[in-house]
This record gives C-alpha cells, sequence and structure tokens, in this order.
C-alpha cells in the first residue's frame, strides 16, 4: 500500500525481457476517480516490466503512475520516469537482468498501483477482501497444479 511502502518487489524469480514505458496522464488513483474517469489505470503513465519466470511462465508487472507520483524507477536500470523524450520507451533484454523473488524491482516516488498479470492459466489467486493490506511475503495467488508452498 503506498501510505505504508513504495517499493516494488519481484513476484517471482526470473529474468527481465522487457521495459515498456507509455507516458499519460496523472488522475488519482483512488475509488472515486477510478468511478469517474473511464480506462483511469491505461490512461495515466505506465511503465511495466516484463519477466520470464521457469516455474510460472510470463509475468507482466504494470507500474501506473498516480497524481502526485513525481517518479518511477527500476532498479534493474538506470530509468526513471518521466521519460520526456518523444514520448513511449521500449526496450528489449536478450540476456536481461535476473531477479530473484523479492528482490526489489522499483519503486514510486510517493505512490500508486501496481497491476500483476501472467500467462499461466493455472494460476489461482487467493482469496483477497477489498481494502486489505498486503505486506511483502504474503501470498496472492498459487499454482493450481502445484503444492501450497508454490505461493507468487
Amino acid at each position: 500500500s503506498p501510505r505504508h511502502y513504495h517499493r516494488v518487489h519481484s513476484p517471482v524469480s526470473g529474468t527481465v525481457r522487457s521495459l515498456f514505458y507509455l507516458p499519460g496522464t496523472l488522475y488519482p488513483v483512488n475509488p472515486p476517480s477510478i468511478a469517474c474517469v473511464p480506462r483511469l489505470f491505461a490512461r495515466n503513465e505506465r511503465l511495466l516490466t516484463h519477466i520470464e519466470s521457469p516455474l510460472w511462465g510470463p509475468i507482466a508487472v504494470l507500474m501506473v503512475g498516480a497524481l502526485i507520483v513525481g517518479r518511477i524507477r527500476v532498479t534493474y536500470e538506470n530509468f526513471s520516469t518521466p521519460f520526456r523524450k518523444g514520448g513511449h520507451l521500449v526496450r528489449q533484454y536478450e540476456k536481461g537482468p535476473i531477479l530473484e523473488r523479492g528482490a526489489e524491482l522499483g519503486r514510486f516516488e510517493l505512490g500508486s498501483t501496481v497491476i500483476l498479470l501472467w500467462g499461466d492459466p493455472k494460476v489461482d489467486l487467493l482469496p483477497l477482501n477489498e481494502g486489505t493490506d498486503i505486506f511483502l511475503g504474503k501470498p496472492i495467488a498459487k499454482i493450481a497444479s502445484r503444492k501450497e508452498d508454490q505461493n507468487l
């Protein structure tokens, strides 16, 4: 939660395959704004890290900027937003940086939202209640065909 912590950690061990920066607006990311601004998460500034995990498959960690967020930084490269030199940016890595599960991936210089996407259809979300804080190390998903200890 941004009010507790502004850093983003890799949900899996894997290799960074690409970075996508998409400029955008900086609407507030709160329930009233989400209700009033159509496609808010697609309109705000975004930075996506694509990780290829041997256990989990492809994972996308999408960091979404918000009104007071001054910068989004990643730790695996010297890059931070806003990147105002010509709009969007795509970087692909043939031999990308390796991130261990739990390693710092990036940070917000204030706070905002992280959207996590994965390509393996055998991933099950664990029950989460709206408004519940999620802390580093708390599982949010598991591989359906694996033991309980294979949590994300």
